[in-house]
């Protein structure tokens, strides 16, 4: 997966811009094991075993993002920066 922010329309306005593939220790961005602003939740596959969605790529680069560039680095924070456009 891939997740690019811009601020505006243009791509000059990149603020975040990583990849990651789903699985520990996975190419492309990897959490360091600190307590992020979400909790993962667990999901049950096709023949009844439970996983942490911890490792989905999109639960990666959500929380980086976050983390990096809008101050959510725990649960409970709450980004006040944020303004929209």
């Amino acid at each position: 997966a891939v997740l690019r922010a811009t601020r505006g329309e243009a791509d000059s306005n990149c603020v975040y811009n990583d990849y990651a593939v789903s699985g520990e220790n996975a190419p492309g961005l990897n959490l360091d094991g600190s307590e992020g602003p979400f909790e993962a939740i667990a999901c049950e596959d096709g023949l009844g075993e439970h996983y942490l969605r911890d490792h989905d790529a999109e639960y990666k680069l959500v929380t980086e993002f976050c983390a990096r560039h809008l101050n959510m680095r725990r649960r409970g924070v709450v980004c006040t920066d944020y303004r929209g456009r």
